[in-house]
């Protein structure tokens, strides 16, 4: 697989991510300003299904990734962070897969019940909102650091005149 691939891979997942976190972000100031109900910005797919399919696909592309990352041996030499982004990754794919498998639970307990918002594995024993919120902060800040990293790599294997959508504050410019 060639940069460019890898590249749209990176950028869909962290865009998608990004949002939903901003998602979680506003549900949690809903709650502690005491807006009922506590949805989000897009509120009307605050469905079961919904977060069923959004985070099984989170965990494909982050799958893909990883995967992708293993088998391209020439790129993943070349990123000087390799074993913490591995780390990084494989963390990712980890929790992600039990947030998974936590949604999985939620969407049994929706078809068993017809209640939305079910509590899941430790949605029972613990706040549901701010469960997920953490439990979306993990699966977030990790990718946030493959980005760092990912990114020098790219940016430094582009062709001249090549633009990568790299954070221009971690000091990822042209010449760096």
């Amino acid at each position: 697989m060639t940069l460019k691939p890898i590249r749209r891979l990176l950028v869909a997942t962290v865009i998608l991510q990004s949002f939903h976190m901003l998602e979680h972000v506003i549900q949690v100031t809903q709650i502690s300003l005491g807006i009922s109900p506590a949805n989000g910005l897009i509120g009307a797919f605050n469905l079961e299904w919904v977060h069923f399919l959004y985070n099984t696909a989170y965990f494909i592309l982050l799958l893909v990734l990883f995967v992708t990352l293993i088998w391209n041996r020439v790129l993943l030499s070349r990123i000087p962070l390799r074993i913490p982004i591995f780390a990084a990754l494989l963390f990712l794919v980890t929790l992600q897969g039990y947030h998974v498998i936590e949604h999985t639970a939620k969407l049994q307990q929706h078809l068993a019940t017809g209640m939305q918002g079910t509590p899941g594995i430790l949605g029972v024993h613990l706040n549901l909102a701010w469960f997920h919120f953490f439990l979306n902060l993990a699966v977030y800040l990790p990718l946030l650091f493959v980005l760092y990293g990912l990114c020098r790599v790219l940016r430094s294997t582009a062709p001249i005149g090549t633009s990568f959508p790299c954070p221009r504050k971690c000091g990822l410019s042209k010449g760096t």
